[in-house]
């Protein structure tokens, strides 16, 4: 059976589906669209492999929690809906660096479980005392030049 979807976009689903398990928030530097894709599909493996993630990091084992319990709910039960969509403007390709933005992560030890919390307010805030992946993870985004060179 083809598939065809595509990550991103938009995406609507019924909340008593989401609000047992929840949006997974530990992809900081992106990428969350594409892991609740796969993680609809039970495409673990598909996601661990193009982080380059081994199968017993941080970042899968964290990741695999989330996911299995998604997808026991979903069970890749995803449909689309034909048509049009209009997207904003928001920086060159290139400045995105989607694939490599994930190393930044990898190479300072990003651990989900000590790395990130929800504050009071209900925001994703840094919980440990890594300066250097706090950095890098700023430099990314302010890199990223959204609204052009």
């Amino acid at each position: 059976m083809a598939l065809d979807y595509a990550n991103g976009h938009a995406w609507a689903m019924r909340r008593d589906l989401l609000q047992p398990v929840g949006f997974y928030e530990a992809m900081v530097v992106g990428g969350g669209d594409y892991v609740f894709l796969q993680a609809a599909l039970g495409q673990f493996e598909a996601v661990r492999k193009g982080h380059g993630w081994t199968a017993d990091s941080r970042q899968f084992r964290h990741f695999l929690r989330w996911a299995e319990r998604f997808h026991s709910i979903v069970q890749g039960r995803i449909a689309m809906v034909p048509g049009d969509i209009f997207n904003l403007w928001h920086g060159e390709l290139l400045d995105r660096r989607y694939m490599p933005r994930h190393q930044i992560l990898t190479a300072h030890d990003f651990d989900p479980d000590r790395d990130i919390a929800i504050d009071a307010h209900g925001s994703l805030c840094w919980s440990s005392d890594k300066p250097a992946l706090h950095e890098a993870v700023r430099e990314y985004f302010r890199a990223r030049q959204e609204d052009g060179r």
